[in-house]
């Protein structure tokens, strides 16, 4: 009689807004078990949600400690295969719902297997995030403070998950993000990906074609990813990403932009730092590296007839003290990057960034090693219709300070032989007359050091703020090659 009143209390539940139904239901005092099968959770106020359960099952109900100290207490319970449908409207429904009680409840063991998660909109139903999804629990507790992590009335000792075939579609439909594999354990403070892509949703001038505004096409691929000795109790309790290291390893970037375009309206681009501490919860990485990278930028200027391209082959990147989190911060914020550019010669450089802790100002270094110049013309004959017909450079020093408004500096830039070629973009002919005049009267041929007149370049750009770090960067660098290359 028992058995037979709880199945049918389980099979037909309302609570906090929400139905519960289950057409098949399983007690078994003597064995403390209880099945359950084919359950529907419905939002029954605005149907947000809604989640199918094919199967669940209960062991170790401990009816002592209900009896006596109105506390729940199972050894595991497992959840088979649910569905999860949710739409990402904003749930008005808070203030029906009843507010927590007394509960307590203690699990031994919680184990979600199976699951597919799918968001959905809330206008058009169209599919935002799907994913496959596994869970597992340790000492899962409510309302019962003995949990190694405690998050309000909710602990836990220790903490699972593997996330697969995941798929998020970024707001405006162009771009979306797909993850092959993660997976987190608390354990060991580890949690790691494999296979992260970001796919842009058009091809690379159907992108231009869809937006009607100059947008960034990108592909990018992370094959491994690992973020180390994650501190759990610090993000449960305050909610802050602290964490050792970051680690990127065979990274492939492609990114294209078609300037023919018109520039998008857009908000100011926040230089790096401010990105950082603009975030919505606080972050403490102590170093991070990316190994083994490939990049590749290409673009469509106006008047042009191809695209130009430039690339970084075996990119390494260290960074250090990427935080905004001031009582664990230890040192400055630097980082070292390290590339082969156009598979020829190796790219150096160094970057110091102001944190909360050490306000130095924003400044940027490094060195190119010797190179022939014809092998920038993939970039400059078709971006700047520029073509380097002869010349080597011998070696590129820089070093520069900026802010949100402008950079200056110096650049010793060494180069023997310079040649310039200026192209009609629409038909690919040399201009004879203007190149001879840039040739003879514009540029200077040599930049020797140890020659008299041996000229050491200045650095002055006022930035665009519409645009990224990385064109505040080049273009500085550009300013200082240009005072060089030209007499006064």
């Amino acid at each position: 009689m028992l058995s037979h009143f709880i199945e049918k209390k389980i099979s037909n539940i309302y609570v906090n807004g929400y139905h519960v139904s289950s057409k098949n239901v399983s007690v078994n005092l003597f064995l403390r078990s209880v099945q359950i099968e084919n359950t529907l959770i419905a939002d029954s106020i605005n149907g947000l949600m809604r989640l199918q359960i094919p199967e669940v099952r209960i062991k170790g109900i401990s009816y002592f400690n209900l009896l006596f100290n109105k506390k729940y207490k199972v050894n595991t319970i497992r959840i088979l295969k649910p569905e999860l449908f949710y739409s990402n409207q904003n749930d008005t429904t808070s203030s029906q719902k009843n507010k927590a009680n007394d509960l307590k409840l203690f699990i031994k063991k919680l184990e979600i297997t199976g699951a597919k998660i799918t968001m959905l909109s809330s206008d058009s139903k169209d599919t935002l995030m799907k994913t496959l999804l596994g869970i597992e629990l340790g000492g899962l507790t409510i309302n019962d403070s003995t949990g190694k992590y405690q998050y309000k009335e909710i602990g836990l000792d220790r903490a699972a998950f593997t996330i697969q075939e995941a798929e998020y579609y970024f707001p405006g439909k162009l771009y979306r993000l797909q993850l092959g594999e993660a997976k987190f354990d608390s354990n060991d403070s580890l949690f790691s990906m494999k296979k992260l892509e970001l796919f842009t949703n058009f091809s690379q001038y159907g992108l231009g074609e869809f937006a009607k505004t100059q947008q960034t096409w990108l592909h990018l691929t992370f094959n491994e990813i690992a973020l180390n000795q994650i501190d759990l109790h610090r993000l449960v309790t305050d909610t802050t990403l602290r964490l050792n290291t970051f680690k990127i390893g065979n990274f492939n970037a492609l990114a294209f932009k078609d300037r023919r375009l018109p520039f998008p309206q857009k908000p100011d681009t926040k230089l790096p730092m401010a990105m950082i501490d603009g975030f919505p919860f606080k972050l403490h990485c102590d170093s991070m590296n990316i190994a083994d990278g490939h990049i590749e930028y290409s673009d469509r200027a106006p008047n042009s007839t191809d695209e130009g391209k430039i690339n970084f082959d075996d990119l390494r990147v260290h960074a250090e003290n990427l935080s905004n989190t001031t009582d664990l911060i230890y040192g400055k914020t630097t980082m070292h990057a390290a590339a082969r550019v156009m598979g020829q010669t190796m790219l150096e450089a160094d970057f110091l960034f102001p944190n909360v802790k050490y306000m130095e100002p924003y400044t940027a270094s490094g060195y190119l090693n010797p190179v022939s110049f014809k092998y920038f013309n993939s970039i400059l004959l078709q971006s700047a219709g520029v073509k380097l017909s002869d010349g080597k450079l011998k070696n590129l020093w820089y070093n520069f300070t900026y802010d949100n408004t402008i950079s200056n500096g110096s650049v010793i830039f060494e180069y023997e032989g310079l040649s310039v070629d200026l192209m009609d973009r629409k038909e690919m002919d040399k201009k004879e007359i203007s190149s001879f005049l840039a040739n003879a009267f514009v540029l200077r041929k040599d930049n020797i050091r140890g020659q008299k007149d041996f000229k050491e370049g200045k650095i002055g750009f006022e930035r665009d703020k519409k645009k990224a770090i990385f064109n505040y960067w080049w273009k500085s660098l550009m300013s200082g090659l240009v005072s060089t290359i030209t007499p006064g």
